[in-house]
């Protein structure tokens, strides 16, 4: 509280929506750092944060997964040019990789070692989400003590993907304004996990709900908001289409909904038949990014493309 007055996590996909959504969310908590979150390689973003930032006033999380991933690892260089020290750093990571070797020599503050079988899009409530969250002030222990409704987490999954099967492929979601950055981080799990083998579930996210008839056979409406909320979607009801209800009493309830939707999307994967903890066409695109970019350090130029 007193050194820094920002916290940035330095990620990309799984293992940065879940502190970009908190953040959001939750907004800057008093008397604790502010979180941002860089996971973009853009050059005006960049030049962004490092306007908006006193670097030596910043903690910096570099998360990933494999400690290889290859923006992490430029981000982490990029502010440690910066600041020369490693007591501006921490590292979320599984055990045994790069990270902790570069971690380990730059000798950086902390080395939060993950458990090695989670996927990065299902890892909100491990290290690569509890950690920014504690950091930015939020009641971590309340995100995690929450009393798991498996069965509730099954149906929700069974009926998402029973319904793709049927031809309601198109998973749209009408979620309250206070939580509508939790649609960004359900997309990217749903999409990465079930998006396969000429399979998948579409979700759709931000979508400004049309009038009940102009809707198709395919879609399945969710509805996210709080106890108290008047929003009604009988219309859609009346019509035939399919809508899932969520409630939550408060934000703090956001932990057990990261659980449910992870239980919820590993059973639809199930009901597809398709493994929904495998990635091969994210772990295609690092392997043709890596070639590209040793072929840039041996020729100086990428190559030409046909």
């Amino acid at each position: 509280r007193e050194r820094f007055r920002h916290v940035m996590v330095c990620g990309m996909g799984g293992s940065s929506l879940c502190p970009e959504m908190l953040a959001r969310t939750f907004g800057h908590q008093a008397g604790f750092p502010e979180l941002l979150v860089l996971d973009s390689t853009d050059p005006d973003v960049i030049a962004s944060f490092a306007k908006r930032i006193d670097a030596e006033k910043c903690l910096f999380v570099i998360a990933s997964k494999s400690g290889t991933t290859t923006e992490p690892n430029v981000f982490f260089k990029f502010w440690y040019d910066r600041v020369k020290s490693g007591e501006n750093f921490v590292a979320i990571t599984d055990p045994g990789t790069p990270l902790v070797e570069t971690a380990k020599s730059h000798g950086f503050a902390r080395i939060f070692l993950n458990q090695p079988d989670i996927g990065g899009r299902y890892s909100a409530l491990s290290y690569f989400g509890m950690v920014p969250a504690t950091l930015m002030g939020l009641e971590s222990r309340r995100l995690l003590e929450f009393e798991a409704d498996l069965d509730d987490a099954l149906r929700l999954g069974v009926a998402i993907g029973e319904c793709a099967n049927a031809g309601r492929d198109k998973l749209t979601f009408v979620i309250d304004p206070q939580l509508e950055t939790l649609g960004l981080w359900i997309e990217q799990l749903i999409a990465e996990s079930t998006g396969k083998q000429g399979k998948g579930i579409v979700p759709i996210v931000g979508e400004t709900l049309g009038d009940p008839s102009v809707y198709g056979d395919d879609r399945v409406f969710v509805a996210i908001s709080f106890a108290d909320s008047s929003l009604n979607l009988d219309g859609l009801v009346d019509l035939g289409h399919p809508v899932i209800q969520r409630k939550l009493t408060n934000l703090y309830d956001l932990g057990a909904e990261f659980f449910v939707w992870e239980f919820a999307t590993a059973c639809a994967g199930w009901r597809l038949g398709i493994n929904p903890f495998d990635q091969p066409n994210v772990q295609e695109a690092k392997d043709a990014t890596k070639e590209l970019l040793a072929e840039f350090t041996k020729n100086g130029r990428l190559p030409d493309s046909h």
